[in-house]
Formats: structure tokens, C-alpha cells, sequence
């Protein structure tokens, strides 16, 4: 009799925290937000993600034929990325791209030369203030404009929505040495931030859609200290 007594004083005990931990039938849990994830806005991983119904609501919105975001994703270097806008920009091609970019309606243009194929970082003019890296993103959960963190749609085995992010690699830095700042002023990488909508699982376990925070660069940023 007592061993029962003392199992049902534990299950009472613990059944608050069950709920919150896996939420009540007809609601969703809070989702378990790291440090990392706090910094960015944004993760692609989560440890009480409701997969099986993000998998149905999914589903839900494939049926309606419905289009989701999805950045264009390229696994290139970052020097390759620079040898293409630099070859674009100085090749006639290029030209004709800086022409057509102030035209109210530009023409698409589908092909790019790459005559100066001896290109070095050296002879770019460009200077970065600020080491970052470019990531794309199927996020799980994220952050909206009101600070709320919400389960985002996506699939592990079919990502849905994905996001091109640039993350500073130590923000709130110093900016590159090759900057000298005048006389009371220093400088800082600071982490630059944008707002997407995105499809999410909302309280009531059904679809919401929402403007959901992600990172886009990394600037230098100059104060004054005095």
C-alpha cells in the first residue's frame, strides 16, 4: 500500500513537467532553444521538434500546391564566389549587366564570360572588414518579430523552406587591421538581420504563417567613444 501511495505522489509530482516538456494534447510545447540558437535567430535543429506533425502539415500544404521559399543553394567557395562577381563585373557581359540594372524592367541575361580566367584575390579591390561564413538554412524553429520562438515547417528528408544566412564569424569584433578609424572612434562587426515569412506550426498544432528573423551579413560599424 505504501509502495503505491509513494508511486502515485511521484506520477502527481511529475506530470506538471511531462506537460511542459511535450505539451498537452491539443498544444505544442515551448521549443528548447539553445545559446547558439539565440544568437542567430534562427536553427536547423532542435531536440523536441513535433516531426510527425510538421510532416502532416506539410503534406496539408503540398496538396494545396503551395509554393514555399526556397533559396537558390551552391556549394562554392567563398574565392570562387569572388572570381565570379569579379570576372562578371569586368567581362562585357558584365557591362551589359550594369546597363540593363538601371533599367526600370532588366533583361535576364543567361550567359557569363569567364575570359579572364587568370584572376588572382590580389588584383580585386575589395577589402573585408569582417570574416563571416554563408550557410543555408532549414530552419526548425526561429524567432519573429515579437522575441516569440516558433517550430518552423521543414523536413529533414525534403527541406521545404531554406534560407541563405551569413554568419559573422566573431561578432562584436574588431574589424579588420587594414581599417584605421579617425581620432574617438572604433570600429565592430556587428551581425545584420532581416525578417522572412515563413510557414510555422502555431499553438493550436495547425498552420500560421509569420515574418521570422534571419541573418544576412556581417558589417563593420563604426562608434564614436567619446
Amino acid at each position: 500500500m505504501v509502495q503505491v501511495h509513494n508511486a502515485l505522489v511521484i506520477l502527481i509530482i511529475c506530470a506538471p513537467m511531462i506537460v511542459e516538456a511535450v505539451g498537452s494534447e491539443d498544444t505544442l510545447p515551448q521549443p528548447r532553444v539553445s545559446r547558439w540558437c539565440r544568437k542567430i535567430g534562427i536553427c536547423d535543429s532542435v531536440s523536441n521538434y513535433p516531426v510527425m506533425l510538421a510532416k502532416k502539415l506539410i503534406q496539408e500544404l503540398k496538396d494545396k500546391n503551395t509554393i514555399f521559399a526556397a533559396d537558390d543553394e551552391y556549394d562554392i567557395s567563398e574565392e570562387d564566389e569572388e572570381t565570379f562577381f569579379y570576372t562578371m563585373l569586368t567581362s562585357n557581359t558584365g557591362n551589359d549587366i550594369k546597363k540593363q540594372a538601371r533599367r526600370k524592367n532588366p533583361k535576364i541575361l543567361t550567359r557569363i564570360s569567364y575570359d579572364d580566367e587568370d584572376y588572382t584575390e590580389e588584383e580585386d579591390n575589395e577589402i573585408k572588414l569582417c570574416e563571416s561564413t554563408v550557410q543555408y538554412k532549414h530552419p526548425k524553429i526561429a524567432e519573429n518579430r515579437n522575441n516569440t520562438w516558433q517550430f518552423i515547417l521543414n523536413d529533414d528528408e525534403d527541406p521545404v523552406q531554406t534560407y541563405r544566412s551569413e554568419i559573422c564569424k566573431t561578432s562584436r569584433s574588431k574589424c579588420s587591421e587594414k581599417l584605421i578609424p579617425e581620432l574617438n572612434y572604433e570600429s565592430a562587426c556587428i551581425q545584420r538581420f532581416t525578417f522572412k515569412e515563413m510557414y510555422y506550426i502555431d499553438k493550436n498544432k495547425q498552420i500560421g504563417t509569420d515574418y521570422f528573423k534571419v541573418p544576412t551579413c556581417c558589417s563593420c560599424k563604426l562608434f564614436h567613444t567619446n
